[in-house]
């Protein structure tokens, strides 16, 4: 029995009506990279890097550095070669973000108080077009349930604060004691280096959630 594992990134929440999924696929890319403000290719003193999608032929980002450090304007694209943001080094911020057929509504909170609204931008592991790349290497499908052909969908919530930081993660909905297990530790690897998320140019905390599929075949 085969099995495959599919990560789904979910903007706002999916449990209400005004959220929209968007479905990562599971192919894996050659160019995995660690996140940081920076400090990542330090071997790297000046260039001007072009990553390409698995395909070898779409163009999945652009990168420059000066003296090993990330500079100038990074330019991100999506799995239809599409700009999804630019991200400019030289302000530490985000200058463009496209949500094409995505929803731009989130929980948003203030104090105690969270209300729904729409967003500029959403929290962004700078570098990356969905963080799914960066914990789908991490994700095992538990023994115990491949073994009593148990699959199904586990929902996480955490929140990214206006600092950058990923905290509060929980299951939302669960199928399996091992399966809701696994996917609460691979999500976890997602508590730091994020951007945060914006409105009206300010930096936000707002609720986040990732459903991560099980899948037996």
């Amino acid at each position: 029995m085969r099995l495959g594992l599919v990560i789904i990134l979910i903007l706002g929440r999916t449990i209400q009506t005004y959220s929209q999924n968007i479905e990562l696929l599971t192919k894996q890319t050659k160019n995995q990279n660690s996140t940081g403000k920076g400090d990542d290719s330090k071997f790297i003193k000046d260039s001007l890097i072009v990553f390409f999608a698995p395909n070898g032929i779409d163009t999945a980002s652009i990168r420059w550095y000066t003296d090993g450090m990330r500079s100038r304007i990074w330019t991100i694209y999506d799995d239809q070669c599409r700009v999804r943001y630019k991200f400019d080094y030289s302000k530490y911020d985000v200058v463009e973000y496209n949500w094409y057929e995505t929803s731009n509504e989130f929980p948003i909170f203030n104090d105690t108080v969270c209300t729904i609204s729409d967003i500029d931008s959403p929290p962004l592991i700078i570098g990356n077009e969905n963080p799914w790349q960066l914990i789908s290497g991490y994700l095992r499908y538990p023994f115990g349930a491949h073994e009593k052909g148990i699959s199904g969908q586990v929902l996480i919530s955490f929140i990214v604060d206006k600092d950058g930081t990923a905290c509060d993660f929980k299951v939302i909905k669960g199928v399996y004691r091992d399966l809701d297990a696994e996917a609460l530790r691979v999500a976890k690897i997602l508590d730091k280096n994020w951007f945060p998320a914006k409105k009206d140019r300010h930096t936000i905390t707002i609720e986040y959630f990732i459903a991560i599929n099980f899948i037996l075949t």
